[in-house]
């Protein structure tokens, strides 16, 4: 893609706040970042030409042992990801591993943007579900959802990652009411409950919630009754 000429950021001016180990990153010296939280980033490498516009390539930098993958800490790749690995008769593809198609992703996220603070505003989920077949399309809020409602009225976020169930952190208080553990794709696998005290610190953690309200929860409510008095237990 090509972009109107702008004055250059430094190296770590285009860097600041991009921490995920699979980056898009160009050979030239002079770059300028463009840091996609939600789904993938990439970074212009400015290359003259006689119309004096500057033209994007991407190249993929491998991530260093014992750190997480983009795919773990990024929400729109990593829902993909997921379904794949529950999934695997459904075909979901491998976005998060064709370099092509993370780089049409990019290039998508900058048509029309003259800035990197406009391309940072660009919701990249839709544009990830663009490049899936139809049905997949349709399909990936219901299977993998980006948050899930609970009693309490409110709708939390899940965290997906890489091989664990996605994890569902709420307070205990918002699921008096919830009798079974919530499931995704499609009922094949329980949601991990990282079950918070009124501190919204962890007091238990379980894929069985069913069991956690007939065995466990009465200790854990007596130790919240005397930290937490004024809070409801039943």
């Amino acid at each position: 893609i090509s972009l109107p000429e702008r004055p250059a950021l430094s190296r770590s001016q285009g860097t600041a706040g991009y921490h995920q180990q699979h980056r898009w990153h160009c050979r030239a010296g002079d770059t300028r970042l463009l840091c996609l939280c939600q789904g993938t980033g990439g970074c212009l490498s400015r290359r003259h030409d006689h119309r004096r516009r500057s033209k994007c390539r991407f190249r993929r930098r491998q991530p260093r042992d014992g750190r997480p993958t983009a795919t773990a800490r990024r929400p729109g790749l990593a829902r993909l990801a997921f379904l794949r690995r529950a999934q695997p008769e459904a075909g979901w593809p491998a976005l998060d591993e064709d370099d092509e198609a993370l780089a049409g992703v990019v290039a998508d996220a900058c048509a029309g943007k003259r800035s990197v603070d406009d391309v940072r505003g660009v919701p990249l989920v839709p544009l990830l579900r663009s490049r899936l077949p139809h049905p997949l399309a349709r399909a990936l809020d219901e299977l993998a959802p980006e948050a899930l409602a609970v009693p309490s009225g409110n709708r939390i976020r899940l965290a997906y990652e890489a091989d664990r169930p996605p994890v569902l952190a709420v307070r205990l208080q918002e699921l008096f009411g919830l009798a079974e553990t919530p499931r995704v794709a499609g009922g094949r696998v329980p949601v991990l409950l990282h079950l918070l005290g009124p501190n919204y610190r962890p007091v238990q953690v379980t894929d069985d919630l069913k069991s956690f309200w007939a065995t466990t929860y009465f200790q854990v409510r007596k130790d919240l009754r005397a930290r937490y008095p004024r809070h409801s237990w039943p």
